[in-house]
């Protein structure tokens, strides 16, 4: 009897844990719902083929029953495990959705998935994308298994030609590779670029111009001939018909102004104004590094200091920026003369920026209107003073300097109001510009009340000379 009893001890834990494990599927089936019901009813919308720059909508119905009791808590617990589907060819996840419309009284949803490849800027994303197109690639454009769902497979939802992304796979400039170590080039240099699906480029671009994309700024055109896929050349150059001309010269200011000067590499790609159709291929890398200092801006600083030396010597040793006096005393120098250091220092502005814009750039320097009235009241302020000066020297005696500080800021009155309000402004407005140019390469275009500020000073400054000359 104890022997039965024991046995019967022993057997029971084993029968209960068999009972337990036989148990444990159907419990699990009845538990919750499933994140991706088998019994969706598919719908894809239908295109010849997919690229880089394919939007692609995809429709799920009858996943869930609306009759059922409890639709409200699964199709909720559904949507959340939908959250984030992807796009997949084969087992490559090719596009992310970036759109999801529930639709309860189907019992499904609509998502709307974009390639990767759309104008993608951040580092990563563009490494993944150049990725996938890269795998893409080596299948060819067969048509490849779609489906939608956490990883491959999980929703089946037809079949698609997927056309590979073009892509750079060598970069040269003068023969030489520019991979590892990134080519030094400057404006007018010419790259020849390899690029796997070039016809395909070719045929996205349609009528559009081809640009030479560096760290995604236009800085080159490609050049006319000839092409195939081995050997594309682009020419780093600002030379352009209208809209082209203003893109391009917009980009090279961007690059070589001041605040650019960081002299980092710069990753490829090829586009039109509005799309980017071919990154650079992975160990491709940033292949450029572009030269901003050369030999013109060492001549334009030499001619600067020559020019400022010659301006400093005279005003300091002649007469050019002092008052005149028919009857210069032995021994004595004339003050200096403000309108007449003014008009010294907007030509330094003048011929120092135009004089840069060349040698940097090579082009022309465009001139803003308004700045060229801006310019234009400094020197008529320069001349009529000079007027009054000379008309009333002969009547006067000689002023001796006491200091270029004392001197442009002092009458016969004693320090005048109207002459450090000139001062200063002329000041400001001179250093603007140049603050101006030298981080954006453009001169700026001052506003209309800018212009009346600096027109009334200038206007002050002449009306009350004549009576400082009459004291």
């Amino acid at each position: 009897m104890s022997h039965s009893i024991t046995a019967t001890y022993l057997l029971y834990p084993a029968c209960l844990a068999l009972a337990l494990v036989l148990a444990g599927p159907s419990q699990a089936q009845t538990k919750g719902p499933s994140p991706t019901p088998p019994s969706c009813v598919v719908d894809m919308a239908p295109m010849s083929h997919w690229d880089r720059n394919s939007s692609v909508r995809v429709t799920l119905k009858k996943c869930l029953d609306p009759a059922d009791g409890a639709f409200q808590a699964k199709f909720a617990a559904w949507l959340k495990a939908t959250e984030q589907y992807q796009l997949w060819a084969a087992e490559i996840p090719i596009g992310r959705a970036v759109h999801r419309t529930s639709l309860p009284a189907d019992g499904g949803a609509q998502w709307v998935f974009r390639l990767r490849g759309s104008l993608e800027s951040v580092e990563k994303e563009e490494k993944e994308r150049l990725a996938m197109w890269e795998k893409l690639s080596a299948l060819g454009e067969a048509n490849l298994a779609i489906s939608i769902g956490t990883k491959p497979d999980e929703i089946k939802v037809g079949s698609q030609k997927v056309f590979a992304d073009p892509v750079i796979t060598n970069v040269e400039v003068a023969g030489l590779p520019c991979t590892p170590t990134p080519c030094v080039v400057r404006k007018g240099s010419i790259l020849t670029l390899s690029i796997a699906n070039w016809n395909e480029l070719m045929k996205r671009a349609k009528a559009d111009t081809v640009y030479l994309l560096a760290g995604g700024k236009s800085l080159g055109m490609l050049l006319p001939g000839p092409t195939s896929g081995d050997k594309i050349q682009f020419e780093l150059t600002a030379d352009g018909a209208g809209p082209q001309r203003e893109r391009l010269l917009s980009a090279w200011r961007s690059v070589m102004a001041v605040k650019g000067y960081d002299d980092v590499p710069r990753m490829l790609s090829v586009g039109t104004t509005s799309l980017v159709l071919a990154g650079s291929a992975d160990g491709i890398g940033s292949s450029i590094t572009i030269r901003r200092l050369n030999e013109s801006l060492w001549i334009w600083g030499l001619f600067m200091l020559v020019l400022l030396g010659v301006l400093v010597g005279l005003g300091a040793e002649g007469e050019i920026l002092r008052e005149p006096s028919p009857q210069p005393v032995a021994g004595a120098r004339q003050a200096f003369s403000l309108n007449r250091c003014q008009m010294a220092w907007w030509f330094l502005i003048a011929v120092g920026s135009v004089s840069f814009y060349w040698a940097i750039l090579g082009e022309e320097l465009t001139i803003p209107p308004n700045l060229l009235a801006l310019l234009g009241i400094s020197g008529a302020t320069g001349f009529l003073g000079y007027t009054v000066d000379e008309v009333d020297a002969k009547n006067l005696e000689p002023i001796p300097t006491e200091g270029w500080w004392k001197d442009v800021l002092t009458s016969r009155n004693g320090v005048e109001m109207h002459r450090l309000q000139m001062l200063v402004w002329t000041i400001l407005f001179g250093i603007m510009v140049v603050y101006e140019f030298a981080t954006t390469l453009q001169l700026p275009d001052p506003s209309n009340g800018a212009l009346v500020l600096m027109g009334l000073s200038s206007g002050l400054y002449v009306g009350l000379k004549v009576p400082e000359k009459k004291a």
